[in-house]
């Protein structure tokens, strides 16, 4: 067995040479430095190293029986000794011998008779380059051990993150799934009659299972971010109108804590940037429902100015600044720490998670900006975020001049027939409830493979499918129904609607790749699941207004109410025609921009510009249009225009009798 050379204490050179007088005097070179041994021909040298590997050979060329040059080629050829080190020794001096040595592979060359000195120091350097590159063997070495622990590590990485996205997508599932039905029976009990007392507890049911909806997707949120899913949009936005949104919602809050809440906002600021609007909301959000929130006096004040302007960026600044409990320089350590508050009484005094600011600190950096924070106990905290944005190239008006006209009315059909596959009983009393205004037929099927089996014995069309169920899934069985599809020529393609309490990046983009053609995820409101259903049932057949958004104004219910109209006549005298002619003219222009919001997608600025037409159709008693604009309120309120489409169609429809109605009015007036 040879020796191993790393536990040697010295280097061994193996002297191959046949002549006495050169071998004591290389011995006596390097005795006492380097372990020698010696063979006197070529085939002993070969022996010698097959049982001892040396760390260098110095090898005679002229030598009976095999010659150095064939004794190298040997070793050379050997994988074991092939890297071993060979310095040739020779009379000879022609420099064509040097050379056939050295492209043999030796690596250095001694010629007879030399001095003890030279050959010491010849052979001094080899070990040198041997111990510079055990060395480097060594790093390289660790180099390999370190890399293989960094891709160890890494996988075990990317497995405790997938098992904890795994985690988060059952827990979403498991906890979204019974949140649907108490929001969904609370949304039925709310339409019900009752005394003002069941009133009041239906609407705590409802507010705390929306309080805890936003726990949910705050939990999300930190896990996206902290995984690096989450995308941020870039599309363009109306700033001001957002700000007069927070303002709006902060200024109510604010009355009923009894403080102050005060927007200050630089008019040279552009009205539209592009950005994402959502987490710019919520990261506004966040600060601002926090210094409310620890404020009890005094109040709340954003500021909103530029830091930086050029053609193409500006950097905005938001302030937000409080006069409430203030954070101790303590504390400050723990401020963006995830599900950590600075002080554990704050929990038990106001609540939270303790991811509201660490998602907020994250999303400012998402979106290249920067955050700080100012603060002294007792005294009040400021918040100071920076983000910049760049400038859309498309100049965006205020309003459209031109009139509206609408697409044909979009609504569900009659006795249309849909298959619900639903195994939670409570969400299958829930969604029945919801759809129980309508003239359809429901069938119902507990799993998969019963749906597969319904599905095959009779035509539905549309298909409300849960994706999480016992025997096969909702996944399963949307594939295997899209292969029945197409092996049966009498089959046309039938909507699949995918209803899911999964709420993770890719959840919505693995439904559509099953075959599913859209998405609601659970918990989901009344108005989104008929919206739905509008969307993908309108182009069957001759078409209804859907009684169940509008529950308690029927379609004989006239567009205006003439009481608030008398009403109006008498409180404004001569200044009636004047008021009533500059609201339709306006009307026009806040039609135009509701359409263009759900178009490009902008629930934020839907939100605001609906909420402004629910107060004026109050004032001036339309009651139809109310109705529509308040369930496009709660869709804008919600952060999504799903479904938003059918319900501006019939706002538009019903604007238009509204319109004529209304100037009835007005040449009635002018007749009198």
């Amino acid at each position: 067995m040879i020796e191993p050379q790393e536990k040697r204490e010295k280097n061994i050179v193996l002297l191959v040479d046949d002549q006495p007088d050169n071998i004591d005097i290389i011995i006596g070179a390097l005795n006492g430095h380097f372990q020698i041994l010696v063979a006197t021909d070529g085939a002993k040298a070969l022996q010698v190293a097959g049982k001892i590997l040396p760390d260098i050979i110095l090898l005679d060329i002229m030598m009976p029986v095999m010659d150095g040059y064939e004794t190298c080629k040997r070793f050379k050829a050997n994988p074991t000794t092939a890297a071993i080190p060979i310095i040739f020794l020779t009379a000879k001096t022609e420099f064509e011998d040097e050379a056939k040595g050295l492209a043999l592979g030796a690596i250095d060359y001694i010629r007879k008779p030399s001095s003890p000195q030279v050959i010491f120091a010849r052979v001094k350097n080899i070990q040198s380059l041997l111990l510079a590159r055990e060395k480097t063997d060594r790093a390289l070495a660790q180099l390999a051990r370190n890399e293989q622990d960094l891709h160890a590590a890494i996988h075990a990485a990317e497995q405790a993150n997938l098992s904890k996205s795994e985690f988060l997508a059952v827990m979403s599932h498991e906890i979204r799934t019974p949140l649907n039905g108490i929001l969904g029976m609370a949304e039925l009990l709310m339409d019900q009659k009752m005394p003002e007392q069941d009133r009041f507890y239906v609407e705590t049911i409802k507010r705390s299972g929306e309080n805890l909806l936003v726990i949910i997707n705050d939990i999300l949120d930190f896990s996206k971010i902290e995984a690096g899913k989450l995308e941020l949009e870039e599309v363009p936005f109306n700033l001001s109108r957002l700000l007069d949104d927070l303002n709006f919602m902060f200024s109510q809050v604010a009355v009923s804590k009894e403080i102050q809440f005060q927007l200050i906002y630089d008019e040279s600021l552009p009205h539209y940037l592009l950005g994402d609007p959502v987490r710019v909301r919520q990261v506004l959000n966040n600060l601002l429902s926090n210094a409310v929130k620890f404020t009890e006096r005094g109040g709340v004040q954003l500021t909103v100015g530029l830091t930086q302007k050029t053609d193409s960026l500006n950097r905005i600044f938001f302030r937000i600044k409080d006069t409430g409990i203030g954070i101790s320089a303590e504390q400050f350590s723990r401020l963006f720490v995830a599900f950590s508050q600075v002080d554990s009484s704050t929990t038990r005094k106001f609540g939270g998670t303790g991811l509201g600011l660490s998602i907020t600190q994250r999303l400012v950096k998402l979106m290249g900006g920067e955050i700080e924070v100012e603060s002294e106990l007792g005294m009040g905290t400021t918040f100071l975020v920076n983000i910049p944005f760049r400038l859309p190239q498309t100049v965006f008006p205020v309003g459209g001049e031109s009139s509206v006209v609408g697409p044909p009315l979009l609504a569900i059909p009659e006795n249309v027939t849909l298959l619900l596959v639903e195994d939670d009983p409570v969400n299958l009393a829930v969604i029945k409830g919801m759809l129980q205004a309508y003239r359809m037929r429901i069938d119902v099927a507990q799993n998969g493979r019963v749906a597969l089996k319904k599905l095959a014995d009779a035509s539905y069309d549309l298909v409300l499918m849960d994706c999480q169920m016992p025997e096969m899934d909702g996944y399963e069985a949307c594939r295997e129904f899209r292969k029945m599809e197409t092996r049966a020529s009498h089959f046309s393609h039938t909507p699949v609607i995918a209803l899911t309490a999964n709420a993770m990046r890719g959840d919505r983009e693995y439904c559509l790749n099953a075959g599913m053609d859209d998405y609601l995820s659970k918990p989901f409101k009344r108005s989104e699941i008929i919206a739905m259903l509008a969307h993908w049932l309108a182009p069957k057949t001759s078409q209804i207004i859907p009684e169940v958004i509008n529950p308690v104004v029927s379609k004989e219910v006239e567009p205006i109410d003439q009481e608030k109209i008398k009403e109006l006549q008498e409180d404004l005298g001569d200044e009636f025609s004047s008021v009533l002619k500059t609201f339709l003219v306006g009307l026009e222009k806040r039609l135009q921009s509701i359409v263009t919001n759900v178009q490009t997608n902008r629930p934020d600025l839907l939100q605001r510009d609906v909420h402004s037409l629910k107060s004026l159709c109050a004032q001036f008693g339309l009651v139809r249009m109310r109705k529509w604009v308040v369930e496009l309120e709660t869709l804008g309120r919600s952060g999504t225009v799903q479904g938003a489409q059918v319900l501006v169609d019939q706002l538009v429809l019903e604007a238009k009798l509204a319109d004529r109605a209304l100037r009835d009015c007005l040449n009635l007036e002018a007749e009198s």
